[in-house]
């Protein structure tokens, strides 16, 4: 009878352990839209659509421009921008990430626009991030009914559409809301990290090494 109630303890101890560190997982809203929004959790960000759940089985239940509605461990909150639930507080660093700058001069990384792969090269000439229109489409950014702009570019003044770009993300530095340029044709073949994204981060240039830090 002891050795039954021992391990009839030792299993509550292992079920009261496993719902703790499953309550232990850090959300915070990052980003905001109409059905959609980026939530990070323990650090890392994720773009979820209404339904969708992280890997954490945190579960976005519905987003507005204002607030998240989600659901962890079977219970519903709701969070406005940059609130965060679950985890204990700890100061911690802001997000950055290091760059090294390549054989013709300039730094290149791989990123994410709308949470989709993609290379930049960092330009800190150019007013905004500037796509070509081959891939807007292959990343399925919606172009041909936003406001056109003339921009000066290398081949000379041409018309880009300006639209608006969900989230941008360099390394772990991720902002939503940011303004793009997109060009028709192929130029630029590598899409160009501008200053709608530049302008918002703090940038460190130390000889071949660059460092890009969120600044909150």
């Amino acid at each position: 009878m002891r050795r039954f109630c021992f391990y009839l303890s030792a299993a509550l101890l292992m079920l009261l352990t496993s719902h703790s560190q499953a309550n232990t997982h850090r959300v915070t809203v990052k980003g905001l839209f109409a059905g959609s929004a980026v939530l990070e959790v323990n650090g890392k960000a994720h773009m979820l659509k209404e339904g969708a759940s992280t890997p954490e089985g945190i579960t976005l239940l519905r987003a507005t421009s204002k607030f998240a509605q989600i659901e962890q461990n079977g219970e519903i909150k709701k969070l406005g921008l940059n609130r965060q639930v679950g985890g204990s507080y700890a100061a911690s660093e802001p997000a950055s990430v290091s760059l090294t700058r390549q054989p013709d001069g300039h730094f290149f990384s791989s990123g994410r626009i709308n949470n989709r792969w993609v290379e930049f090269m960092v330009d800190t000439g150019a007013t905004s991030v500037t796509l070509n229109s081959f891939t807007a489409d292959h990343l399925g950014i919606a172009y041909l009914d936003a406001p056109t702009v003339e921009v000066a570019t290398a081949q000379g003044n041409t018309q880009a559409y300006q639209v608006i770009l969900g989230s941008v993300a360099v390394g772990d530095v991720l902002l939503t809301n940011v303004s793009a340029f997109i060009i028709e044709g192929r130029f630029p073949q590598t899409i160009l990290l501008g200053n709608t994204f530049l302008s918002r981060v703090d940038m460190r240039t130390h000889n071949s090494a660059m460092t890009l830090q969120a600044k909150y």
